[in-house]
């Protein structure tokens, strides 16, 4: 058994409880013990009835890193004892969703962890198609704690705040950018547009500006820590 943090229902607290350990389903699955989660806007969504595909008794949580302690036999990339960043959205690498690189379409992935299958806010989880749904972090990593938390982020938040906030709102390197809302995605997305704003030449006539939009002043502090030029 191990403990976990479990789905009660619509408008239930949540409630850590033991639970029977995850065991391999598929071939291509792995079991990690969890070292680094985090919880989600969509942990509410999923308590206040929007998720429907959610049920009670679900162990929540898409996120985080760990130690893989088993793997099945059609696994080529992860072995016991390897340090993994888990990936939120879970695919298989092979449907025609995923050779267009449309991960959450996956015909038999997408969002499962913490959702359709229980997922990582516990002390151990199941990852199926590990190959493409967990990643082998550096050997620096396993000797940094900050490092993994911060590798924990690489999870959900980064790419979120990257592929929705940044790519899909048509983010140019050589422009400015507004971010209205300074939560964790948003911070998110200050990073990814201080971190890919290309550097200025000698011709260049004016400065690529990062607006950071918000009501609340820590936030606002924060984001301008993380590089936002305006507040």
């Amino acid at each position: 058994m191990m403990l976990a943090h479990v789905f009660r229902g619509i408008s239930k607290r949540p409630k850590l409880m033991r639970v029977p350990l995850p065991q391999i389903l598929a071939p291509t699955d792995v079991i990690v013990r969890v070292n680094k989660t985090t919880i989600c806007g969509t942990d509410l969504h999923i308590q206040g009835g929007h998720v429907p595909t959610c049920h009670p008794g679900t162990v929540l949580g898409h996120e985080g890193t760990g130690h893989v302690v088993a793997a099945g036999p059609k696994v080529k990339n992860l072995k016991p004892g390897d340090h993994v960043v888990v990936n939120c959205i879970t695919a298989c690498g092979h449907c025609e969703q995923c050779l267009h690189q449309r991960h959450a379409q996956c015909v038999d992935g997408g969002w499962q962890l913490g959702n359709t299958i229980h997922g990582m806010q516990a002390e151990y989880a199941r990852i199926p198609h590990a190959d493409f749904s967990a990643v082998k972090l550096p050997e620096a990593v396993s000797k940094d704690p900050a490092l993994e938390e911060a590798c924990a982020m690489a999870s959900d938040v980064l790419p979120t705040s990257f592929e929705i906030g940044l790519r899909a709102g048509d983010f140019r390197t050589s422009g400015s950018i507004a971010v209205a809302g300074v939560g964790p995605i948003g911070l998110g997305a200050i990073t990814s547009a201080v971190a890919q704003i290309r550097p200025l030449t000698s011709g260049d006539t004016k400065k690529a500006r990062i607006f950071a939009i918000d009501m609340n002043e820590h936030r606002l502090e924060v984001a301008r820590s993380l590089g936002a030029t305006d507040t």
